[in-house]
């Protein structure tokens, strides 16, 4: 299967349940194991910015959803998905 047919997947249970991928989709038995792998904001004190990876573990495909949070509503999500890909960077700080 394809990143793109994974996709699909997603936005039509999201279309039932917009948090779906965020929150409910650990495991399914169409896509397998999709375990959150990197995720930032989604609460207080988090910034408005949102955003969590899901690793669809039979595939070895990356799929990002980002959104907006704010304290009043909680997060938003905007439901566009998109294929991403691991990749190591070296940083350097000052302490």
């Amino acid at each position: 299967m394809k990143a793109i047919e994974i996709i699909e997947i997603i936005k039509n249970k999201c279309a039932e349940n917009e948090s779906y991928f965020a929150y409910e989709m650990n495991k399914t038995e169409q896509l397998g194991n999709a375990p959150i792998i990197a995720e930032e904001g989604d609460c207080e004190g988090g910034g408005d910015y949102s955003m969590i990876v899901r690793h669809f573990e039979n595939y070895n495909i990356y799929i990002r959803e980002t959104g907006y949070y704010s304290s009043y509503n909680g997060t938003d999500w905007n439901n566009d998905f998109e294929e991403v890909f691991p990749t190591q960077k070296t940083i350097t700080v000052y302490e």
